[in-house]
């Protein structure tokens, strides 16, 4: 058997329905593509009083691909002042095609001015095995 596409391009679910020509046997292939992780590039918490209230916003993780996404891994932020907590880690969850997890940034500023770090996601995405994303706070 052989795939000849209709038209060119990438594909990311295929389906290819097969009748065996001298058994008369009936198949039905199903190729569905990776998961994709979709996360902005950079992210600002906002603006946290020196020594004061601190300030909190979540983080968005989205699989924008067709097959199920595991968030691994959540490491960095290692300016001070900088933690997170999240959804998106568990051994068992898997966030389907089009769902959503959350990684919740906390910034405690302890100086004034800006201040950046980086957190680091790791999935089981193919391509973006690890992403880093540009977390930034104002004290």
């Amino acid at each position: 058997m052989k795939f000849v596409p209709v038209a060119s391009g990438s594909y990311n679910n295929l389906a290819i329905d097969y009748t065996s020509q001298t058994s008369g046997e009936s198949y039905l292939v199903k190729y569905h593509g990776p998961p994709v992780i979709g996360v902005a590039d950079t992210f600002d918490v906002g603006v946290s009083q020196v020594n004061g209230y601190s300030s909190k916003k979540d983080l968005l993780v989205k699989n924008v691909g067709p097959g199920l996404l595991q968030v691994k891994a959540l490491t960095g932020l290692s300016a001070t002042g900088f933690s997170q907590t999240s959804d998106c880690i568990s051994s068992s969850l898997l966030i389907a095609p089009g769902d959503t997890c959350t990684v919740t940034i906390t910034y405690s500023a302890t100086n004034f001015g800006s201040q950046n770090t980086t957190l680091h996601i790791a999935s089981n995405d193919p391509v973006n095995q690890v992403i880093d994303i540009t977390i930034s706070g104002y004290g």
